[in-house]
């Protein structure tokens, strides 16, 4: 590793070491069975109703925190691969360079492209040329679901807020075809799966009439994670995921500039 990127490099294994601490943190959390779901009869309709409830309450605020301090580091680590190209020319950098991620593209042509104040203005040409390359308004479609973009997001909003976590876990269920009707139907084809965001008491799922709750309630197999706030950049995704998925969009990035560093 070049010593001029060592920096970046520090912090992106900074970051690494964040999304660690918070997935033993989530799964120390989720072995105390903070939640479990209930099936219920509809007295009225004779449904069988599946409910969540919470019996502990996660700590938001701190992992929130923790959170932030992973997707800084993630933002920061390119900022600092910008600075360090900016560098080779030999001059003091300005001082807004930064790695743009635009979502935008017509806001990336104006405020990048042209602009004169542009962040990779004191960039070599190759290098600005290849930064086009990782603009999530170039390269994906939708670019809102650009890991990238969603890690800019996330370290905009953690400058001004304490990053959400879902109020509680997500939910998903399995339950077999054998809970659900009479006769011989292989489970595989009739297994149903739904995912849910709950708080205490929230209805997760109403089934016919005709399925035995108590049955059901033997036969379900739950699973619990831990999930971004469904109305931030994430939408609610899996947050150990997203953030490993973020890690690797920002990692990915730094090979294709390593010939900048070359002797």
């Amino acid at each position: 590793m070049d010593q001029r990127l060592s920096g970046a490099y520090a912090k992106l294994d900074r970051a690494d070491a964040h999304i660690k601490c918070l997935n033993d943190a989530f799964q120390g959390f989720l072995k105390e069975r903070p939640y479990r779901v209930v099936t219920e009869v509809d007295e009225e309709t004779g449904e069988c109703v599946l409910r969540g409830q919470v019996l502990k309450r996660p700590p938001v605020l701190n992992w929130g925190v923790q959170i932030g301090e992973c997707v800084h580091n993630l933002r920061s680590a390119l900022d600092l691969l910008a600075w360090q190209l900016a560098l080779l020319a030999g001059e003091e950098p300005p001082d807004n360079t930064a790695f743009p991620i635009f979502c935008d593209r017509d806001k990336y042509v104006d405020l990048v492209k042209e602009s004169k104040r542009s962040v990779v203005r004191g960039l070599p040409l190759r290098a600005q040329e290849r930064i086009d390359g990782f603009q999530p308004c170039i390269r994906r479609e939708p670019p809102w679901a650009d890991p990238l973009w969603i890690v800019h997001r996330l370290a905009n909003d953690d400058k001004h807020r304490v990053l959400h976590v879902g109020q509680v876990a997500a939910f998903s269920v399995g339950y077999t075809a054998d809970a659900l009707f009479d006769g011989p139907i292989e489970a595989a084809s009739a297994a149903t799966l739904r995912h849910r965001f709950f708080d205490d008491d929230t209805e997760l799922e109403r089934l016919p009439a005709t399925v035995d709750c108590a049955d059901l309630a033997n036969k379900m197999s739950v699973a619990f994670v831990i999930a971004f706030d469904k109305e931030g950049p994430a939408l609610g995704d899996r947050l150990i995921l997203e953030l490993e998925r973020c890690r690797d969009a920002v990692r990915e990035v730094f090979p294709d500039f390593l010939d900048f560093f070359d002797g």
